[in-house]
């Protein structure tokens, strides 16, 4: 049997690729700073710019908002891509095994890893209000438990 192909698309050279619930494919294109949302047939639903100063970004998108996050700061767009809200902070460049990372949730909830206090944390995608943060070296074997708040 021969693979049969269903659809293909042309994009910026690429990134990251990622699945987007009920929606399809986020690619990111850190030279351009930006990203193209896919829906399943491979057509170009959005392409928006990504509002950081970094080239390095991990990126996560749902139906309402946009979030990307960079060792230096987070911002929250819309899905138009008008900032909502952003954060600052520090990660050291060097001696650290991994990157920031997010994932915007089917709860409004977005959750940032930072790795320089090894921390997970959890904010209103909307408003960028705290919800909680943890430790995650702290836990002690206990394992962890996300919920949405």
């Amino acid at each position: 049997m021969r693979p049969v192909l269903i659809a293909e698309v042309d994009l910026a050279p690429m990134g990251w690729v990622s699945q987007v619930a009920a929606a399809g494919w986020m690619v990111t294109h850190p030279a351009e700073s930006s990203v193209t949302v896919l829906d399943t047939g491979l057509r170009i639903v959005v392409r928006l710019d990504v509002p950081v100063q970094a080239h390095r970004f991990m990126a996560s998108i749902d139906q309402r908002h946009f979030a990307a996050v960079t060792l230096d700061e987070l911002v929250v767009c819309d899905r138009s891509g008008r900032v909502l809200w952003r954060r600052e902070h520090s990660i050291p460049r060097a001696g650290l095994p991994c990157e920031p990372n997010c994932h915007l949730d089917a709860h409004g909830v977005l959750w940032v890893y930072l790795p320089a206090g090894d921390e997970l944390v959890a904010y209103d995608a909307a408003t960028g209000e705290e919800f909680d943060r943890v430790r995650l070296g702290l836990l002690g074997g206990r394992g962890l438990l996300l919920s949405s708040p």
